[in-house]
């Protein structure tokens, strides 16, 4: 009920793990390190083949080689280039979130965005 919505998800689940007191390193564990961490599965957006070790490269320190990751399936990447994923790398993203993004959720009363928080997307 009312109290579980205000306890938010560690009220339910807990809180986090931490790995060597850090949450970006369990997060870096949890797709990089585990068993599954190169098994294949196919994404809620249509990207077949994807695992969670080439995900997390892809988000946290992409090499740009063509093909390198996983797409949307059938002759997308072929048949439309232009609309495929970018690998960028993640300071781009922390600058836009440091510059734009968390001034504007401060000026809104809100907090602003973890690192973790960025990567988990």
């Amino acid at each position: 009920g009312v109290e579980q919505f205000y306890g938010g998800l560690e009220k339910l689940i807990g809180p986090p793990l931490m790995m060597e007191g850090s949450l970006f390193k369990a997060m870096e564990t949890e797709h990089c390190a585990e068993k599954d961490a190169n098994v294949p599965f196919d994404t809620s957006n249509g990207i077949e083949g994807a695992t969670s070790r080439l995900e997390w490269e892809f988000v946290v320190a992409p090499l740009i080689e063509g093909g390198r990751y996983a797409e949307r399936g059938g002759d997308f990447r072929t048949a439309h280039p232009e609309w495929c994923r970018k690998p960028e790398p993640l300071s781009v993203y922390e600058k836009k979130m440091a510059d734009e993004v968390n001034p504007r959720l401060v000026e809104a009363g809100q907090a602003p965005l973890t690192l973790e928080e960025l990567v988990a997307g």
